[in-house]
Protein backbone atom coordinates (compact mmCIF):
# COMPACT_ATOMS: atom_id res chain seq x y z
CA UNK A 1 0.00 0.00 0.00
CA UNK A 2 2.77 2.45 0.91
CA UNK A 3 4.59 1.78 -2.34
CA UNK A 4 1.41 2.31 -4.38
CA UNK A 5 0.70 5.55 -2.52
CA UNK A 6 4.25 6.79 -3.11
CA UNK A 7 4.04 6.14 -6.85
CA UNK A 8 0.72 8.00 -7.03
CA UNK A 9 2.17 10.99 -5.14
CA UNK A 10 4.99 11.29 -7.67
CA UNK A 11 2.79 10.60 -10.72
CA UNK A 12 0.22 13.19 -9.65
CA UNK A 13 2.95 15.74 -9.02
CA UNK A 14 4.50 15.02 -12.42
CA UNK A 15 1.24 15.96 -14.14
CA UNK A 16 1.32 19.36 -12.43
CA UNK A 17 5.05 19.74 -13.05
CA UNK A 18 4.64 19.24 -16.83
CA UNK A 19 2.20 22.13 -16.95
CA UNK A 20 4.59 24.57 -15.27
CA UNK A 21 6.95 26.79 -17.22
CA UNK A 22 10.02 26.57 -14.97
CA UNK A 23 12.32 29.53 -14.56
CA UNK A 24 15.44 27.68 -13.37
CA UNK A 25 18.10 29.13 -11.14
CA UNK A 26 21.05 28.16 -13.31
CA UNK A 27 23.65 28.97 -10.65
CA UNK A 28 22.21 26.53 -8.13
CA UNK A 29 21.62 23.83 -10.74
CA UNK A 30 25.21 24.06 -11.96
CA UNK A 31 26.79 24.03 -8.51
CA UNK A 32 24.62 21.84 -6.23
CA UNK A 33 23.49 18.19 -6.26
CA UNK A 34 21.02 16.92 -3.66
CA UNK A 35 21.70 13.41 -2.29
CA UNK A 36 19.17 11.24 -0.43
CA UNK A 37 19.63 7.74 0.98
CA UNK A 38 16.27 5.95 1.38
CA UNK A 39 15.26 2.61 2.86
CA UNK A 40 11.75 1.15 3.16
CA UNK A 41 10.06 4.56 3.31
CA UNK A 42 8.57 5.11 -0.16
CA UNK A 43 5.95 7.65 0.96
CA UNK A 44 8.56 9.65 2.88
CA UNK A 45 10.92 9.90 -0.08
CA UNK A 46 8.04 10.67 -2.46
CA UNK A 47 7.02 13.68 -0.35
CA UNK A 48 10.66 14.73 -0.08
CA UNK A 49 11.23 14.63 -3.85
CA UNK A 50 8.05 16.53 -4.70
CA UNK A 51 9.01 19.19 -2.15
CA UNK A 52 12.42 19.56 -3.82
CA UNK A 53 10.91 19.96 -7.26
CA UNK A 54 8.35 22.41 -5.86
CA UNK A 55 11.11 24.89 -4.99
CA UNK A 56 14.11 23.70 -7.02
CA UNK A 57 12.85 22.45 -10.39
CA UNK A 58 16.25 21.95 -12.01
CA UNK A 59 18.76 20.90 -9.32
CA UNK A 60 19.95 17.32 -9.89
CA UNK A 61 18.90 14.79 -7.24
CA UNK A 62 20.54 11.41 -6.61
CA UNK A 63 18.58 8.82 -4.63
CA UNK A 64 20.11 5.60 -3.30
CA UNK A 65 17.43 2.98 -2.56
CA UNK A 66 18.30 -0.36 -0.91
CA UNK A 67 14.75 -1.32 0.06
CA UNK A 68 13.54 -4.88 -0.39
CA UNK A 69 11.35 -3.65 -3.24
CA UNK A 70 12.87 -0.40 -4.54
CA UNK A 71 10.39 2.22 -5.66
CA UNK A 72 11.99 2.38 -9.12
CA UNK A 73 14.57 0.45 -11.13
CA UNK A 74 18.23 1.43 -11.17
CA UNK A 75 18.86 4.45 -13.39
CA UNK A 76 15.18 5.42 -13.67
CA UNK A 77 14.20 9.11 -13.57
CA UNK A 78 10.74 9.42 -11.97
CA UNK A 79 10.99 13.22 -12.17
CA UNK A 80 13.25 15.27 -14.47
CA UNK A 81 16.75 15.29 -13.03
CA UNK A 82 15.93 12.82 -10.22
CA UNK A 83 18.09 9.70 -10.72
CA UNK A 84 17.23 6.47 -8.88
CA UNK A 85 20.21 4.28 -7.91
CA UNK A 86 19.44 0.82 -6.49
CA UNK A 87 21.63 -1.19 -4.10
CA UNK A 88 21.01 -4.72 -2.74
CA UNK A 89 18.58 -5.22 0.14
CA UNK A 90 20.17 -6.34 3.47
CA UNK A 91 23.53 -6.90 1.86
CA UNK A 92 25.63 -4.87 4.25
CA UNK A 93 24.40 -1.69 2.61
CA UNK A 94 23.96 0.84 5.40
CA UNK A 95 23.00 4.52 5.47
CA UNK A 96 26.68 5.42 5.57
CA UNK A 97 27.49 3.20 2.61
CA UNK A 98 24.61 4.72 0.67
CA UNK A 99 25.75 8.26 1.41
CA UNK A 100 29.34 7.48 0.41
CA UNK A 101 28.05 5.83 -2.77
CA UNK A 102 26.03 8.94 -3.67
CA UNK A 103 28.72 11.47 -2.79
CA UNK A 104 31.19 9.60 -5.01
CA UNK A 105 28.79 10.23 -7.91
CA UNK A 106 28.38 13.96 -7.34
CA UNK A 107 29.86 15.99 -10.19
CA UNK A 108 29.09 19.48 -8.87
CA UNK A 109 31.27 21.54 -6.53
CA UNK A 110 28.71 21.29 -3.70
CA UNK A 111 26.17 18.76 -2.51
CA UNK A 112 23.23 19.02 -0.14
CA UNK A 113 22.68 15.94 2.04
CA UNK A 114 19.27 15.28 3.55
CA UNK A 115 17.24 12.39 4.98
CA UNK A 116 14.36 10.72 3.13
CA UNK A 117 11.71 11.88 5.63
CA UNK A 118 12.45 15.61 5.41
CA UNK A 119 10.70 18.05 3.08
CA UNK A 120 11.89 21.38 1.69
CA UNK A 121 9.95 24.55 2.48
CA UNK A 122 9.94 28.22 1.47
CA UNK A 123 12.61 28.73 4.16
CA UNK A 124 15.03 26.12 2.73
CA UNK A 125 17.25 28.80 1.24
CA UNK A 126 20.04 26.95 -0.57
CA UNK A 127 21.20 30.16 -2.25
CA UNK A 128 22.00 31.69 1.15
CA UNK A 129 23.99 28.62 2.16
CA UNK A 130 25.94 28.61 -1.10
CA UNK A 131 26.79 32.29 -0.83
CA UNK A 132 28.05 31.78 2.73
CA UNK A 133 30.35 28.87 1.81
CA UNK A 134 31.85 30.89 -1.03
CA UNK A 135 32.19 34.22 0.80
CA UNK A 136 33.74 32.77 3.97
CA UNK A 137 35.55 29.75 2.50
CA UNK A 138 33.81 27.26 4.80
CA UNK A 139 33.47 23.55 4.10
CA UNK A 140 29.99 22.79 5.41
CA UNK A 141 26.93 24.72 6.59
CA UNK A 142 23.86 23.16 8.19
CA UNK A 143 20.24 24.14 8.52
CA UNK A 144 17.49 22.70 10.69
CA UNK A 145 15.25 19.73 9.94
CA UNK A 146 12.32 21.32 11.72
CA UNK A 147 11.05 24.74 12.75
CA UNK A 148 11.67 24.16 16.46
CA UNK A 149 15.16 22.74 16.85
CA UNK A 150 18.78 23.04 15.76
CA UNK A 151 21.31 20.32 14.99
CA UNK A 152 24.10 22.56 16.25
CA UNK A 153 26.61 21.17 18.77
CA UNK A 154 30.23 21.33 19.83
CA UNK A 155 32.38 18.44 21.02
CA UNK A 156 34.28 18.29 24.31
CA UNK A 157 36.48 15.41 25.39
CA UNK A 158 36.58 14.75 29.13
CA UNK A 159 38.96 11.92 29.92
CA UNK A 160 37.71 9.33 27.42
CA UNK A 161 34.08 10.56 27.24
CA UNK A 162 32.96 12.54 24.20
CA UNK A 163 30.33 15.13 25.15
CA UNK A 164 28.04 16.66 22.53
CA UNK A 165 27.10 20.09 23.82
CA UNK A 166 23.90 20.80 21.91
CA UNK A 167 23.21 24.43 20.88
CA UNK A 168 26.79 25.41 21.80
CA UNK A 169 29.01 27.11 19.22
CA UNK A 170 32.44 28.67 18.76
CA UNK A 171 31.28 32.19 17.98
CA UNK A 172 29.54 34.30 15.36
CA UNK A 173 31.01 34.20 11.85
CA UNK A 174 28.57 36.52 10.10
CA UNK A 175 25.01 37.68 10.77
CA UNK A 176 22.94 34.51 10.98
CA UNK A 177 25.86 32.07 11.05
CA UNK A 178 27.90 30.53 13.90
CA UNK A 179 30.89 28.20 13.88
CA UNK A 180 30.28 24.76 15.42
CA UNK A 181 31.40 21.12 15.28
CA UNK A 182 28.16 19.39 14.31
CA UNK A 183 24.91 20.10 12.46
CA UNK A 184 21.84 18.08 11.46
CA UNK A 185 21.49 15.89 8.36
CA UNK A 186 20.42 18.92 6.37
CA UNK A 187 23.66 20.51 5.19
CA UNK A 188 25.39 21.94 2.15
CA UNK A 189 28.97 20.69 1.76
CA UNK A 190 31.97 21.55 -0.37
CA UNK A 191 32.51 18.34 -2.32
CA UNK A 192 36.28 18.64 -2.70
CA UNK A 193 37.00 18.73 1.04
CA UNK A 194 34.07 17.06 2.82
CA UNK A 195 34.01 13.95 0.62
CA UNK A 196 37.32 12.91 2.21
CA UNK A 197 35.47 12.29 5.50
CA UNK A 198 33.67 9.02 4.85
CA UNK A 199 30.50 7.92 6.63
CA UNK A 200 30.89 4.75 8.71
CA UNK A 201 29.59 1.78 6.69
CA UNK A 202 29.75 -1.04 9.25
CA UNK A 203 26.55 -0.06 11.10
CA UNK A 204 23.33 1.66 10.17
CA UNK A 205 22.48 3.72 13.28
CA UNK A 206 24.12 6.30 15.54
CA UNK A 207 26.89 7.30 13.13
CA UNK A 208 26.13 11.03 13.04
CA UNK A 209 28.39 12.09 15.93
CA UNK A 210 31.21 9.91 14.60
CA UNK A 211 31.11 11.60 11.18
CA UNK A 212 31.16 15.14 12.55
CA UNK A 213 33.69 14.38 15.28
CA UNK A 214 36.12 13.12 12.66
CA UNK A 215 35.28 16.05 10.37
CA UNK A 216 36.01 18.58 13.11
CA UNK A 217 39.25 16.80 14.05
CA UNK A 218 40.27 16.88 10.38
CA UNK A 219 40.03 20.68 10.51
CA UNK A 220 36.94 21.15 8.37
CA UNK A 221 35.21 24.47 8.95
CA UNK A 222 31.57 23.82 9.93
CA UNK A 223 28.81 26.38 10.46
CA UNK A 224 25.12 26.59 11.34
CA UNK A 225 22.73 28.86 9.45
CA UNK A 226 20.04 30.35 11.64
CA UNK A 227 17.02 30.90 9.44
CA UNK A 228 17.16 27.86 7.17
CA UNK A 229 14.55 25.24 7.93
CA UNK A 230 12.89 22.15 6.49
CA UNK A 231 9.92 20.08 7.66
CA UNK A 232 10.56 16.77 9.40
CA UNK A 233 7.21 15.05 8.82
CA UNK A 234 7.93 11.43 9.60
CA UNK A 235 5.25 9.30 7.99
CA UNK A 236 4.43 5.88 9.40
CA UNK A 237 4.48 3.09 6.82
CA UNK A 238 3.75 -0.61 7.06
CA UNK A 239 2.34 -0.45 10.59
CA UNK A 240 0.61 -3.59 11.75
CA UNK A 241 -1.75 -2.18 14.40
CA UNK A 242 -3.51 1.02 15.46
CA UNK A 243 -0.99 1.46 18.30
CA UNK A 244 1.93 1.23 15.86
CA UNK A 245 0.22 3.72 13.56
CA UNK A 246 -0.38 6.27 16.36
CA UNK A 247 3.15 6.00 17.75
CA UNK A 248 4.60 5.83 14.26
CA UNK A 249 3.20 9.23 13.37
CA UNK A 250 5.57 10.67 15.97
CA UNK A 251 8.46 8.21 15.91
CA UNK A 252 8.66 7.87 12.16
CA UNK A 253 8.52 4.12 11.72
CA UNK A 254 7.07 1.57 14.12
CA UNK A 255 7.23 -1.29 11.63
CA UNK A 256 9.04 -4.13 13.39
CA UNK A 257 10.84 -5.49 10.32
CA UNK A 258 12.12 -2.01 9.51
CA UNK A 259 13.51 -1.49 13.02
CA UNK A 260 15.27 -4.85 13.04
CA UNK A 261 16.85 -4.14 9.66
CA UNK A 262 17.98 -0.67 10.83
CA UNK A 263 19.86 -2.19 13.74
CA UNK A 264 21.64 -4.83 11.72
CA UNK A 265 19.13 -7.64 11.20
CA UNK A 266 18.30 -10.80 13.13
CA UNK A 267 15.33 -12.85 14.27
CA UNK A 268 14.09 -10.20 16.74
CA UNK A 269 14.77 -6.68 18.00
CA UNK A 270 16.74 -7.85 21.04
CA UNK A 271 19.20 -9.71 18.85
CA UNK A 272 19.45 -6.76 16.46
CA UNK A 273 20.18 -4.31 19.30
CA UNK A 274 22.79 -6.64 20.78
CA UNK A 275 24.53 -6.99 17.43
CA UNK A 276 24.43 -3.22 16.91
CA UNK A 277 25.91 -2.55 20.36
CA UNK A 278 28.81 -4.91 19.76
CA UNK A 279 29.70 -3.39 16.39
CA UNK A 280 29.15 0.16 17.67
CA UNK A 281 31.66 -0.44 20.47
CA UNK A 282 34.27 -1.53 17.97
CA UNK A 283 33.78 0.74 14.98
CA UNK A 284 32.70 3.97 16.68
CA UNK A 285 34.03 4.06 20.24
CA UNK A 286 37.30 2.16 19.87
CA UNK A 287 38.10 3.84 16.55
CA UNK A 288 37.79 7.26 18.20
CA UNK A 289 39.52 6.13 21.43
CA UNK A 290 36.51 6.98 23.62
CA UNK A 291 34.43 4.99 26.08
CA UNK A 292 31.04 6.57 25.31
CA UNK A 293 29.24 9.58 23.84
CA UNK A 294 27.02 11.71 26.07
CA UNK A 295 24.44 14.40 25.22
CA UNK A 296 24.51 17.72 27.04
CA UNK A 297 21.42 19.81 26.31
CA UNK A 298 20.70 23.24 27.72
CA UNK A 299 17.62 25.44 27.35
CA UNK A 300 19.76 28.49 28.13
CA UNK A 301 22.13 27.67 25.27
CA UNK A 302 19.16 27.11 22.96
CA UNK A 303 17.70 30.55 23.76
CA UNK A 304 21.09 32.22 23.37
CA UNK A 305 21.56 30.56 20.00
CA UNK A 306 18.14 31.77 18.84
CA UNK A 307 19.06 35.32 19.84
CA UNK A 308 22.48 35.05 18.20
CA UNK A 309 21.60 33.79 14.73
CA UNK A 310 17.81 33.95 14.56
CA UNK A 311 15.52 30.94 14.59
CA UNK A 312 13.61 29.63 11.54
CA UNK A 313 10.39 30.14 13.51
CA UNK A 314 11.15 33.87 13.63
CA UNK A 315 11.46 34.05 9.85
CA UNK A 316 7.91 34.90 8.82
CA UNK A 317 8.85 36.04 5.33
CA UNK A 318 8.96 33.30 2.68
CA UNK A 319 12.34 33.34 1.01
CA UNK A 320 11.39 31.36 -2.10
CA UNK A 321 8.46 31.15 -4.45
CA UNK A 322 6.88 27.74 -4.81
CA UNK A 323 7.06 26.61 -8.43
CA UNK A 324 4.38 23.88 -8.27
Amino acid sequence: MSRTKALKIIDDFMEKFRAVQCNPDRTLAQEITIVIKTFERPVCVAWSLTSIRSYFPTIKVLVCDDSQHPLYEDGHEPLPGVVWLVKPFEDGHTAGAGRNFLIDRVETDFYFLTDDDVQFTAKSELAGMLKFLKDYDYDLVGGTQSSWDYGTATFELEDDILIEKHYAHHGLIAPGFVKCDRVANAFLARHKTVSDVRWEEAINKNTHADFFYRASRAGLKIAQMGRFSMTHKRRCEGCESLREFVFGLWDGHFNKRYRIAQYGGGVNEEEAHKKHKEIYQKVILEKNAISRIEDDRSLTRFINLCLTIGHPFMNFKSKMRKVV
